[in-house]
């Protein structure tokens, strides 16, 4: 796939089309670089395998980075299936509720 977006070809993900310089340039891009973070507020959200598992070794190594460059961060875990990789539709009941209740709230 990969040398078919080097040789000018788009293919298509999830719906969407994707082309070599998009592809490229996600490849290059790494959150870790992200630095202008400071007084930027965001919340994260994040599947968990059980209600109080820890987030992913990584994730919490990046939002303890973006915290300590002034960005709040504030971690939202939550559990059920991991609806960007299944074939069919599928609810996560939890993440509705949670994102839901994110937006009603005042920033």
């Amino acid at each position: 796939m990969r040398q078919e977006l080097q040789d000018g070809k788009l293919l298509e993900v999830a719906g969407y089309s994707l082309n070599g310089r998009l592809a490229q340039g996600l490849d290059r891009t790494r959150m870790a670089d992200f630095d202008a973070l400071t007084g930027i507020e965001m919340d994260w959200l994040e599947l968990v395998s059980e209600a109080g598992k820890p987030f992913a070794p990584a994730s919490s190594k990046l939002m303890t980075q973006w915290n300590g460059q002034g960005c709040v961060v504030r971690s939202h875990p939550f559990t059920g299936p991991a609806i960007w990789q299944l074939h069919k539709r599928d609810e996560v009941p939890e993440l509705v509720e949670m994102t839901t209740q994110l937006f009603r709230e005042p920033s």
